[in-house]
């Protein structure tokens, strides 16, 4: 079962996350860094920050695309992006 932090208790400081990537297999625990683990820090305020990112930088500069910039993109993709 998965606990997450904020929908019972709200995050005081900072937390950490782990994602192991590699679904049923298990982890290689012979390997340094190999993307099968993936990890993170995150804050209190992460939710705002992500928000900020996201209407501040992300919504203009894709608002801002000509209809060449999406290559062979589909309509459907396009509007669910």
């Amino acid at each position: 079962m998965i606990t997450l932090i904020g929908e019972t208790k709200k995050l005081k400081d900072k937390g950490v996350y782990f994602l192991r990537t590699t679904g049923n297999k298990p982890v290689n625990t012979n390997a340094g860094s190999d993307d099968q683990v993936l990890f993170g820090e995150i804050s209190e305020h992460t939710i705002h920050s992500l928000n900020t990112i996201i209407n501040a930088i992300f919504k203009p500069m894709v608002g801002s695309l000509s209809i060449d910039d999406w290559g062979s993109c589909e309509d459907e993709q396009k509007k669910e992006f």
